[in-house]
């Protein structure tokens, strides 16, 4: 059977299966008419390849056993794209994943923590709305596998209010409804971000939720301290609703001496810190002064910014930047941005309290270490 290759496919080389490769075309040899693939880098330097087309489809070469990160078959195999749904506080986001590429794919907007009740589960207006994002969601994703983890409200469900609705979701989708842990949760995060940190240096990993901040010290690659805390944007913006407004009138101050107080933290002292959740999306729109990463290069960790610039910037933003001029950044999803000054103001009082100089933002969340799960 004649082998093919699939133009703007992602494919893995069996030395490293986190190593990501994108199809762009194929092409002959103007001096020997031999059939070539040229594919590019995805993430890193991006550099442009051109292979013979028989080395490209080729098997793995005995004796390269050790070498076979992948336990492929073939030297490059194509990543067939999934959908995973990450199910939270804010609603549903959804990724189209090949391998370890995630592109945004199908997102809603719905605060299921407004009038939910743990003996009765989601309110009506929201099961209803729910439902219906999920079904549009389903149609977009025909013909793909399609993976759910909530996180959330769904903890804190009665078991017999979240099995019925589990029961309702699988017999409607025909797919598992998995509800994650805070621990499950912390797991995959951990999975994600390991692969993505390549620095020995000491570094706080944050991770700011909806309804919950996770911090973990990473040193020599290792987590030498981890604090959780059971308080999230969602808590901060029901205490300071001002911003949901066009602008915020109250301090930042203010905000920052109420987050003090009511968030855990590590001891240990840090100069960087890793942001996960949708940090990059957030600066990029309210235009902060992001700089290339020049001190080590991964996908997942593009930029960096200084936590006094980082600051100033947020002046600007939630001063004299109106919410709906960030929100028309984000046409498909624009309440995503409810909640973006909240966490920017924790950001700030981490960085205050940890003695935080560089942050990496990324957007980066438990989707990546459940990647990392699936295609392992």
């Amino acid at each position: 059977m004649e082998q093919k290759v699939v133009v703007s496919g992602i494919y893995t080389h069996f030395k490293n299966p986190y190593k990501l490769y994108r199809v762009i075309g194929e092409a002959i040899h103007t001096e020997t008419d031999e059939k070539m693939v040229i594919y590019q880098e995805v993430g890193g330097e991006q550099k442009i390849f051109a292979r013979p087309f028989d080395s490209f489809v080729s098997l793995v070469p005995d004796g390269k056993g050790e070498e076979n990160k992948n336990a492929q078959k073939f030297r490059f195999e194509l990543v067939e794209p999934k959908v995973i749904v990450d199910i939270g506080t804010h609603g549903i986001k959804s990724y189209l994943v090949s391998g370890f590429l995630k592109e945004d794919f199908y997102a809603r907007s719905i605060l299921l923590k407004k009038d939910f009740d743990p003996q009765k589960g989601l309110s009506e207006k929201n099961e209803e709305a729910f439902f219906l994002a999920m079904d549009e969601l389903k149609e977009e994703a025909r013909g793909k596998a399609l993976f759910v983890f909530a996180t959330s409200v769904f903890r804190k469900m009665n078991d017999e209010v979240r099995k019925a609705f589990a029961d309702k979701f699988e017999k409607r989708y025909q797919t598992k409804f998995n509800v994650i842990s805070q621990e499950e949760e912390a797991r995959y995060m951990l999975l994600g971000v390991e692969t993505s940190i390549q620095t020995k240096e000491r570094i706080l990993v944050c991770n700011i939720g909806g309804g919950s901040t996770e911090m973990k010290v990473y040193e020599q690659g290792k987590i030498i301290e981890e604090v959780n805390t059971e308080v999230g944007c969602t808590d901060i913006t029901n205490r300071f609703p001002d911003l949901y407004d066009e602008l915020v009138k109250t301090p930042i101050s203010e905000i920052k001496e109420y987050i003090k107080e009511h968030l855990n933290y590590p001891k240990t002292r840090c100069k960087y810190a890793l942001f996960t959740g949708g940090h990059i999306t957030y600066t990029k729109a309210a235009k902060y002064h992001l700089q290339q990463n020049d001190c080590f290069a991964e996908i997942n960790v593009p930029y960096y910014i200084h936590a006094i610039e980082y600051n100033k910037n947020s002046q600007d933003t939630f001063y004299r930047t109106k919410l709906s001029d960030l929100k028309k950044t984000k046409p498909d999803n624009p309440d995503w941005f409810n909640g973006s000054r909240a966490v920017a103001t924790m950001v700030e009082t981490i960085f205050d309290q940890l003695n935080i100089d560089v942050m990496f933002p990324t957007d980066m969340n438990m989707i990546d270490g459940i990647m990392v799960d699936l295609y392992k």
